[in-house]
């Protein structure tokens, strides 16, 4: 369903007429953010936990036409703890393909507003600390699977598109165990370069 909805959104954007400008190509897109994560069903100990999480991001923007692109961004290092307990913490990996629409698809874009969506693949981490005195990890937790994520973006500044920012949501499952799911919603900052 989802793979239907961005081909109809990139097939609509092909037959606009509104041809990508030459300094459109290929642009650097770099994220700053912060998530509000949320684990369901993972284990006894992780049970229903919220997280927050602070992520970057850095990828390639390629622009399909001036109000359209499309983006491989790569997330090599995301960081969580738990509000109260520095000794619960984990690491998040992410890869991510989405389609732009509007604010942040190009820098030639002029829209005040913009949303995206996007299909990627998500390894988490979740620790709890170290028991120094018993010598060993008290609990090691790991989900690999897909990642569904979309959200708006709002054009900072009047002059450029080259800044945005914006609210997402992510829903992420295990390839393992189905009933391993994450949700994330937060804040970015998005730039092209």
């Amino acid at each position: 369903m989802v793979a239907r909805i961005l081909l109809c959104f990139v097939v609509l954007t092909l037959v606009n007429e509104n041809p990508v400008k030459s300094q459109d190509r290929d642009n650097i897109a770099i994220e700053l953010g912060t998530n509000l994560s949320y684990g369901e069903g993972i284990t006894d100990r992780f049970q229903n936990i919220m997280i927050p999480t602070f992520t970057f991001a850095l990828g390639l923007n390629r622009p399909i036409n001036n109000n359209s692109s499309l983006s491989i961004m790569v997330q090599p290092l995301g960081f969580y703890s738990l509000w109260n307990q520095l000794d619960h913490f984990g690491y998040q990996a992410n890869a991510l393909v989405s389609y732009n629409l509007g604010a942040g698809a190009s820098p030639n874009n002029r829209s005040k507003i913009g949303a995206f969506a996007g299909l990627g693949i998500q390894y988490n981490i979740m620790e709890e600390y170290y028991d120094y005195y018993a010598e060993e990890l008290k609990e090691r937790l790991t989900i690999m699977g897909p990642f569904l994520q979309t959200g708006i973006r709002f054009r900072l500044g009047k002059e450029s598109n080259n800044g945005t920012i914006g609210f997402r949501f992510k829903y992420g499952w295990d390839f393992q165990n189905t009933t391993k799911k994450t949700y994330e919603g937060g804040i970015a900052f998005y730039g092209l370069l």
